[in-house]
């Protein structure tokens, strides 16, 4: 190719002219150019890529200033094609490839771009491209979504392949219909790796097992297995745990935890057994609000909660948190942990 015969200073302002587009067909004619682009970086945008291993499995990468979108998957992905081409006032062209990264097709949709592969093995291929991005572009996968549909073990493969090049994780779905409980195990022990994970994976309640996350949001789904010790080790800014078994006397527990321990909690979802108040608030002082008592929780990024009544109880260190158990949702707790240096959270009597 022509201009990998200039000089330096000439070849890289040549690699600045050209397009998110351009730098991606040309990344992949070699692993090489690859490699050389990749050293040189020539687009320092803001770009996030995300991954998706279910029963459809993809990469896109966004330019979050040009709002440029770029697809990448398998090429026997007929659903994917089928949709693309029903697209109206679309010009669709299509190009054969041939590279070290086995692809194929590139049907531009500006602006959306689709890159189609061969791949022996798809998860091990679509992997190979997303190491392939995050080293071209200098960053971190933002969001991975992985379940069982097509592979029983894909989950396990993307995070331990997540923690071998990126020590972590930023936002982590997992939504397995059936898996093994060895690859379930393995994806709790390391949850404590993420910042927001979203667990969703069909156990019974005889399956147990230990884990932590100190992260910033956690929500597990059909959780009739997590226990009150799993409970006490979760420490988090937003808690959300639905079809849990949990009793008064579990949430009473984690109550006197909270009271007693300087923990990051703000906000606590819990589904539960049938509450009754004199257990669960046993030995705890409280202070109870009836609804004519109106308060309003604001959340970051979220619609704020509009409270009527409520019942208080306080931390070691005078920090105040509100207990809601609605009379038609008698199975959801709620707990909303309050700032007492925010003045956004207002309050009305």
């Amino acid at each position: 190719m022509g201009i990998f015969k200039l000089p330096a200073l000439p070849m890289l302002e040549v690699m600045k002219s050209l397009s998110l587009y351009e730098i991606i067909k040309l990344s992949m004619c070699s692993e090489r150019t690859g490699r050389w682009l990749g050293s040189i970086r020539p687009y320092r945008r803001a770009l996030t890529v995300n991954i998706s291993f279910t029963a459809y499995a993809s990469i896109a990468l966004t330019d979050n200033l040009e709002l440029e979108h770029f697809h990448f998957q398998s090429n026997s992905s007929s659903r994917s094609k089928k949709s693309l081409y029903k697209k109206k006032d679309s010009k669709v062209r299509v190009n054969k490839k041939h590279s070290a990264f086995n692809l194929v097709n590139i049907a531009e949709t500006h602006p959306s771009y689709y890159f189609y592969f061969n791949f022996k093995d798809e998860l091990e291929g679509l992997l190979k491209i997303t190491g392939h991005l995050c080293s071209l572009f200098g960053i971190k996968i933002n969001e991975a979504t992985v379940s069982s549909a097509s592979n029983p073990n894909a989950p396990a493969i993307v995070m331990e392949w997540m923690l071998k090049y990126q020590k972590g994780f930023r936002d982590f779905k997992i939504q397995c219909g059936k898996t093994s409980d060895t690859v379930t195990k393995y994806l709790l022990d390391n949850v404590h790796y993420g910042k927001t994970v979203f667990f969703h994976v069909n156990l019974t309640p005889e399956f147990k097992t230990d884990f932590k996350f100190d992260g910033e949001e956690l929500e597990l789904r059909q959780s009739c297995w997590v226990t009150r010790d799993n409970l006490l080790s979760i420490n988090c800014s937003r808690l959300y745990v639905c079809g849990s078994k949990f009793s008064d006397t579990d949430i009473n527990a984690f109550l006197k935890h909270w009271m007693t321990n300087d923990l990051k909690f703000k906000e606590v979802w819990i589904e539960m057994d049938e509450t009754y108040l004199c257990v669960l608030f046993s030995g705890i002082p409280v202070i109870q609000h009836d609804t004519g008592f109106e308060r309003i929780y604001d959340r970051p990024n979220k619609l704020p909660v509009h409270m009527k009544g409520g019942i208080d109880i306080e931390r070691y260190d005078g920090v105040t948190a509100t207990i809601i158990r609605n009379s038609d949702t008698r199975r959801l707790l709620r707990m909303f942990v309050w700032n007492n240096e925010n003045n956004g959270n207002l309050v009305f009597d």
